[in-house]
């Protein structure tokens, strides 16, 4: 398969688009995601995008943000924040800002997780109400959901071995966003909830690496969401999983 190829294939109950280049595959996400957020635009007149922080999705931002989409009538919103300053660079909204919002899609509403708060209840409530804003008046789901994952087997910032992980885990659950403490961060977490992240109409997986494709297929064959929680995402939907080598 050369550089410019992606092949797309059924792996147990998952979709995987491959492609030996991570920069072909972020062109392929890019091209798949505008499209999904055209279909939205034009059956709803509006949509909305959840993406994740770190360095694998740098080359599909960039990708993305050069489509030609309304953008304007886009919402664009995180699956999880490091409780740091916005203007930190370690701060997932400064670099969704900074390498999405940008070109077209700098006319995109923008709702981060990050807000003062002094304590972890007021904390949680006005992080709700920023992902009510991503939702709209009418409280529908996400469009699309895009996660990653560490070598950990964590998603958003639901880490194995965390405090409060279960009741993040938790379906139902009347809350959409939790604070988080993983020990082995030096920083509180912002998450979406597994409820949250789970009402969307298309759910993305996206990794590069060997390692990480053999991380996310021991933790499908053990299935212990607390041990490995991205396979909680496996146990209750059918993500497409992007990855490439």
């Amino acid at each position: 398969m050369s550089e410019s190829e992606t092949r797309v294939s059924s792996m147990s109950a998952e979709q995987w688009v491959t492609s030996d280049s991570p920069d072909t595959l972020a062109e392929r996400l890019a091209t798949d995601v505008a499209e999904l957020l055209e279909q939205a635009l034009q059956e709803r007149g509006e949509a909305s995008l959840i993406v994740s922080g770190g360095s694998t999705p740098l080359p599909f931002f960039t990708a993305l943000a050069g489509r030609e989409l309304a953008w304007e009538r886009v919402r664009v919103g995180l699956a999880d924040e490091r409780w740091v300053d916005v203007a930190s660079p370690e701060s997932n909204e400064k670099l969704v800002r900074e390498n999405l919002l940008t070109g077209n899609a700098a006319a995109a509403t923008f709702a981060g997780l990050y807000v003062d708060g002094e304590s972890a209840e007021s904390r949680v409530a006005a992080a709700e109400q920023r992902v009510q804003i991503l939702r709209g008046s009418e409280a529908r789901a996400f469009d699309i959901v895009i996660l990653g994952m560490g070598n950990d087997a964590h998603t958003a910032s639901l880490f194995p071995a965390t405090e409060g992980l279960e009741t993040a885990l938790q379906l139902p659950n009347s809350h959409e966003c939790q604070m988080m403490s993983p020990p082995v961060v030096d920083t509180e977490r912002m998450t979406l909830t597994l409820a949250a992240l789970l009402n969307t109409h298309h759910l993305f997986l996206h990794i590069t690496g060997e390692s990480k494709k053999t991380v996310l297929q021991q933790a499908v064959k053990a299935n212990d969401p607390m041990t490995t929680p991205v396979v909680s995402i496996f146990q209750h939907a059918q993500p497409t999983v992007y990855w490439s080598s």
